[in-house]
């Protein structure tokens, strides 16, 4: 009895993991078959959230000492690395592209940040 119970367990447990996998490897395919798209949309929605003033919120305790602004900076930063990395490393054209996608990935990320916080100054010196 108990063998055919943890038989049944096993069993269920393997066919959810088969699908979660599944689930898994599909949406990697369209986001390495989009990654093109999804970085310039990624860059675009990064330029205008970041082109928009923040207006003064009254934010908790917690969240001024963790630094709201950096965090979402950091996570917008690396979406947009990530999304980099997977069209370079994904791209059958340029072997140099492949093997340095990493690195390509964080100039131009880092490259991107940098202007836009440049942009930024100039916008409030006006």
């Amino acid at each position: 009895m108990k063998k055919h119970k943890l038989f049944l367990k096993n069993t269920f447990h393997n066919i959810k993991i088969f699908f979660y996998k599944k689930i898994f490897l599909y949406f990697m395919k369209k986001i390495i078959n989009y990654s093109v798209h999804l970085s310039i949309a990624w860059l675009i929605i990064i330029f205008v959230l970041s082109s928009f003033p923040i207006p003064n919120l009254n934010i908790p305790d917690f969240w001024d000492r963790v630094n709201i602004d950096k965090l979402g900076h950091s996570l917008f930063y690396f979406i947009l690395t990530f999304f980099l990395f997977i069209y370079f490393f994904s791209q059958k054209k340029s072997i140099f592209l492949k093997k340095n996608a990493f690195s390509i990935s964080m100039i131009i990320s880092i490259s991107f940040g940098g202007i836009m916080e440049v942009l930024r100054k100039n916008e409030r010196l006006k």
